[in-house]
């Protein structure tokens, strides 16, 4: 919840440096590759997450982890390839 909040403050942050893009228009790609990310987290990510709970209750503990790692996307955006590295293991981790 309180990721979710903070990913609601962040894009209204975004949403703010709109008048930064006039400034510079280069900053008008890097906004929307963030929105569209803060879009995918949200809506796959965490909805993969919470199934993942209901299918292995210890799954909580690498919920969290994923989650870091999620605001560590915002920040570095090659952590992407690192998020999903992330959900293949823990699909792993269940299969067997």
């Amino acid at each position: 919840m309180r990721v979710h909040l903070c990913l609601c403050m962040f894009i209204r942050v975004l949403s703010c440096s709109c008048v930064f893009i006039h400034v510079h228009p280069c900053t008008c790609m890097f906004f929307y590759v963030l929105s569209c990310s803060c879009v995918f987290m949200v809506i796959c990510f965490h909805l993969c997450s919470c199934v993942f709970i209901f299918v292995h209750p210890f799954s909580f503990l690498f919920m969290h982890v994923h989650l870091c790692s999620c605001v560590f996307f915002l920040v570095h955006p090659c952590s992407f390839v690192f998020m999903h590295v992330h959900l293949f293991s823990l699909w792993f981790m269940r299969v067997l």
